[in-house]
């Protein structure tokens, strides 16, 4: 009888012992499964951001093309323009001395 309530004593013990380890382990687990939660909506939000971010730099390389292009027509014009005026004033000296011969 003495043998066997020492026995008994001890399961109790190895029972509240495990009983005890495996209310630890739950917590752990549980808040793992938060952390889990956490990073992953972390993640999503991090990733809707580089989405942005990767947009927005296509559309300011859009729009620094659409400036460039504008930039070089406006340059070409000017040009254009440059050599008009060049070539007009030879043109206009010439019509003036006619007119001064005339008179």
């Amino acid at each position: 009888m003495n043998k066997m309530s020492k026995t008994i004593k001890k399961l109790e013990k190895e029972n509240l012992s495990w009983k005890g380890k495996h209310e630890q382990v739950s917590k752990s687990m549980f808040t793992m499964a938060e952390e889990l939660r956490n990073s992953k909506n972390k993640n999503e939000t991090l990733e809707r951001l580089c989405r942005l971010c990767r947009w927005r730099t296509k559309c300011v390389g859009n729009i620094l093309k659409s400036l460039t292009a504008k930039l070089r027509t406006t340059k070409r014009r000017k040009k254009r323009m440059k050599g008009e005026r060049r070539r007009k004033r030879p043109l206009k000296s010439l019509l003036s001395m006619k007119r001064m011969t005339k008179k």
